[in-house]
């Protein structure tokens, strides 16, 4: 069993609350539960939530609230079938979300998974391209 390391963790916001993970001055017994809890939810806490998910006409739209160790807080997309026609970020690095989602337009959703899938931000574990790879894993 694979435990990640804390600094994936150090600085993820718990509640977007500021928080620092694990905490300080934490005991051997603790530190042995923190890497249990680490080890069996890493890979949950980093999964974006299914907020809507609505199709008309065709096109279906849904939005999927980020995890907390990211900057965008949301992301909205919209498919026809296969193919992704829009990606918009609530929140995060402006520029950088926008060049993203128009990178995104007229690809397939399987596309986008094999090229975002498993970026990481600054050792966090996860990225908004990671994110947005997780939701449309999703679709």
């Amino acid at each position: 069993m694979q435990v990640a390391p804390y600094r994936h963790l150090e600085r993820l916001r718990l509640g977007r609350v500021g928080k620092s993970w694990p905490p300080a001055g934490a005991s051997a017994r603790a530190d042995e539960n923190i890497r249990i809890f680490t080890s069996q939810n890493v890979t949950a806490m980093y999964e974006v939530i299914l907020i809507s998910d609505t199709t008309e006409g065709g096109i279906r739209r849904t939005s999927f609230q980020t995890c907390a160790a990211v900057c965008s807080e949301q992301i909205d997309i919209e498919t026809e079938g296969d193919t992704v026609r829009k990606v918009q970020y609530t929140k995060g690095c402006h520029g950088n979300t926008q060049g993203l989602a128009r990178l995104c337009e007229g690809r397939t959703k399987e596309e986008l998974i094999a090229l975002l899938e498993g970026i990481d931000c600054k050792g966090r574990g996860t990225s908004c391209p990671d994110q947005l790879a997780r939701a449309l894993r999703m679709l």
